[in-house]
C-alpha cells in the first residue's frame, strides 16, 4: 500500500482529496479535475469530480476512474456509471504516469479529443459523429445543470491546498472571479493531444 499511499500524498499537496476509504486492498478517493481553459467546448472551465481508486498492484496497473455525478455527455465516459474509458488508463498504461499526469493531461485531452470509434456512451457517440456542433450544445446543456460550483467544492473542506485555489481563480470558479458567459455552447474541435509524464519533481514542485 506504500506506493498508493505516496501518489496520494503527492497528488494532496496539489488537489483536495475527500471520502477516503483505505481497505486491505485499494484506497479510493474523490478530487477535481478541470475540463480545458483555452480549447473551446462544452466544458471549457469546468471543475469536474472524480472518484479514483488504487489497487495494490498500482502503479502496475491503472487506477480506476469515474466522474461522481452523471453531467457528463461525452462518447467515453458513461453516461449513468461515470466509468471512464480512455487508452493512456487501460492498453497503453504506463506505471511512470502518475496521478497529477492523470488529472492536468490525460482527462483534460479526453475532452479535448473524444474517441467515438472506442464508446461507453453509444448516443453521444453517434452525435459526436453525426453532428459535433448538435453533440456540443448537448453536451453543454447537460453540465451547465449541475455545473460544480465554489460552494460544492468548499463545503468538503476547511482549507484547499493554495495550487488548487489558484486554479479555482484561473479558470474563475472563485467567488470575485465569475465572468458571464457569453458563447451557449461553443463548437467542440476535434484536435490531437500528446501526454507528456511529469517527474516527482515536478509533482511537488520543485
Amino acid at each position: 500500500m506504500k506506493q498508493q499511499q505516496q501518489a496520494m500524498y503527492l497528488l494532496a499537496k496539489k488537489y483536495p482529496i475527500f471520502n477516503l476509504k483505505q481497505k486491505d486492498t485499494y484506497i479510493e478517493f474523490n478530487t477535481y479535475f478541470f475540463g480545458p481553459l483555452d480549447f473551446p467546448s462544452p466544458f471549457q472551465g469546468q471543475a469536474i469530480e472524480i472518484l479514483l481508486t488504487l489497487t495494490n498492484k498500482f502503479p502496475s496497473s491503472s487506477p480506476s476512474i469515474g466522474v461522481a455525478s452523471s453531467t457528463i455527455w461525452h462518447p467515453n465516459i458513461d453516461f449513468h456509471s461515470g466509468s471512464v474509458c480512455v487508452d493512456q488508463l487501460n492498453s497503453n498504461w504506463n506505471s511512470k504516469i502518475d496521478l497529477i499526469t492523470i488529472i492536468e493531461d490525460i482527462l483534460p485531452s479526453l475532452f479535448v479529443s473524444p474517441n467515438p470509434a472506442d464508446p461507453l456512451n453509444h448516443d453521444a457517440a453517434k452525435q459526436f459523429s453525426a453532428s459535433q456542433e448538435d453533440y456540443a450544445i448537448r453536451a453543454k446543456e447537460i453540465i451547465m445543470k449541475k455545473k460544480v460550483k465554489y460552494e460544492d467544492i468548499k463545503k468538503n473542506f476547511e482549507k484547499v491546498p493554495e495550487y488548487f485555489e489558484n486554479k479555482l481563480k484561473e479558470y474563475h470558479l472563485f467567488p470575485g472571479t465569475e465572468i458571464v458567459e457569453t458563447v451557449k455552447a461553443p463548437i467542440f474541435k476535434k484536435q490531437n493531444c500528446q501526454v507528456h509524464l511529469r517527474t516527482d519533481d515536478d509533482d511537488i514542485g520543485l
